[in-house]
């Protein structure tokens, strides 16, 4: 026996909850976002934004596979200036 999902209409989600629904959409509008995909089969399972912090579990819609991500390795880092070589002599 499957139980049947009721169904979540917009008019069902109480005021306080939409009013933080809306601030989380207003907040995520100036930053960058990035997919993260799954090792597996390489299938979109989540955007990750510019603030994110921390592990992260999701489960892959496509293989099935659950994969453990951590935000601060997913960034994307600009190009970053190569440093200037530094010569030093022995002393003499």
């Amino acid at each position: 026996m499957s139980a049947k999902r009721k169904k979540i209409r917009p008019a069902d989600i109480p005021e306080p909850l939409k009013q933080k629904m809306i601030h989380a959409i207003e907040d995520t509008q100036e930053l960058s976002s990035q997919y993260m995909l799954c090792p597996y089969c390489k299938h979109p399972v989540m955007m990750a934004y510019s603030d994110a912090k921390g592990h992260f579990s999701n489960k892959c819609s496509k293989c099935g596979r659950v994969t453990i991500f951590d935000a601060a390795s997913m960034r994307r880092a600009g190009p970053q200036p190569r440093p200037s070589p530094v010569y030093t002599y022995p002393q003499v």
